[in-house]
């Protein structure tokens, strides 16, 4: 990719049982894309301080060991201008449940901020084939995406998704830092090799050999982010070739977040630059019972707002948040704490809407009931939680002009 300078987006911290970072962008319109795919292995752009306003993202070096904050940015040349800022491995595209996935992209060199998250939902078309089938199955499938990079190649309205094996482009540092050549096509990458043996229409064959592709070339202990995403592709996305969507801009969630930046420069560097921004302020309300008499509304729509609803119920705590928005829905969690001196073994919330929100996805939990009412309780795999920990289950939810939040209550043994 090529580097030209932004602006990055500012940001509040909040520390609770869980890091909860909301980012300040308000969804501000729909437009029509598309994606391709790439994985260069270079510094990206918005790893410059100058690049991203003094907030750039993080680095890693050949072994994919983050690189120190304090010479991580401006001091370290890029892996693609021989130097040792690589991008880190965990940036690989990542399934939050079967309908939604969080991932970073390289965007137009014009008009877009380091940083700026997007909400696209694919439309089941392809850019060059109408009746791809990966474009087809993924019909539906929402993803929230970073801008972490930009490229002078990129088309205004084109996303190049950051996806392992999905073609170097121009530059290469890949292949120096995952020890091979086996790069598949320089446009492309593993997909467009194989259709160059099976064509365009055996999509059996094709993620056969994607998924072959993938096992072999991120075979190496410590490469597991990399195969996962490479798997994602095959996978989640379907091996969708150049899919079209229509997106819009929203909050990022607070794991592209923790993932992209330093939570510790974050929050030193942009804590009290956000003074005046009603939509990072922070509301709770809390109680101590099992009644949540919760009034905290958003009547503005004020969706990246960092605020929650909070419950106790004996020795556990409930806290309903809001992560992340657009002008019809919202990516949400519901966190348990428990606060007494020994062990559980089971929990059980439940949530409780006023306004019409409804559940339309949920992970981590095992979810029960509908609108206005849902129950969640630990999955099997997560039952025990230790005295002082917490546990978060996260949800999508869908509203239709505007959304208050609801009330929690719950209960733990």
């Amino acid at each position: 990719m090529s580097f030209n300078a932004s602006n990055v987006l500012k940001r509040v911290v909040k520390y609770s049982a869980l890091l909860y970072v909301a980012a300040a962008a308000q969804s501000v319109f729909a437009a029509e894309g598309y994606a391709t795919r790439y994985w260069d292995g270079c510094k990206p752009h918005c790893a410059w301080y100058e690049n991203a306003d003094g907030n750039p993202v993080k680095t890693c070096n050949v072994d994919n060991e983050v690189n120190p904050l304090d010479t991580a940015y401006d001091y370290i040349a890029s892996s693609c201008d021989g130097g040792d800022a690589y991008t880190p491995w965990n940036m690989a595209p990542q399934e939050i449940s079967d309908t939604l996935s969080y991932g970073y992209a390289a965007v137009s060199a014009e008009g877009v901020s380091c940083g700026t998250c997007y909400k696209i939902t694919f439309s089941g078309t392809g850019r060059y084939n109408d009746y791809d089938s990966g474009s087809m199955a993924i019909e539906g499938k929402e993803m929230i995406v970073m801008a972490t990079n930009i490229g002078y190649d990129v088309g205004g309205e084109q996303f190049d998704l950051l996806i392992p094996g999905g073609g170097v482009g121009a530059f290469d540092a890949a292949s120096t830092q995952w020890g091979t050549d086996d790069l598949g096509a320089q446009y492309g990458g593993f997909l467009t090799e194989c259709q160059a043996t099976y064509g365009y229409d055996d999509t059996d064959s094709l993620k056969s050999c994607v998924q072959n592709k993938c096992e072999s070339v991120f075979s190496q202990d410590g490469m597991e982010d990399l195969k996962s995403g490479c798997d994602w592709f095959v996978d989640w996305f379907e091996i969708a070739d150049n899919p079209e969507f229509e997106y819009e801009e929203v909050s990022c969630p607070s794991e592209l977040i923790s993932i992209a930046y330093d939570v510790d420069y974050v929050s030193d560097s942009d804590t009290d630059e956000d003074s005046d921004n009603d939509s990072d302020s922070d509301t709770d309300t809390d109680t101590d019972t099992d009644t949540d008499t919760d009034t905290d509304t958003d009547t503005d729509n004020d969706s990246d707002s960092d605020s929650d609803t909070d419950t106790t119920a004996g020795d556990c705590s409930f806290s309903y948040a809001v992560e992340s928005s657009w002008n019809s829905g919202y990516i949400g969690s519901v966190t348990v704490t428990n606060n007494g001196d020994s062990a559980i073994s089971s929990w059980t919330s439940n949530v409780t809407y006023s306004d019409g929100t409804e559940i339309v996805n949920s992970w981590n939990s095992e979810l029960s009931g509908s609108a206005p009412s849902y129950t969640a309780t630990n999955p099997s795999w997560s039952s025990y939680l230790s005295a002082g920990s917490s546990y978060s289950w996260g949800l999508q939810a869908s509203f239709t002009s505007s959304y208050t939040l609801p009330s929690v209550t719950g209960s733990c043994e």
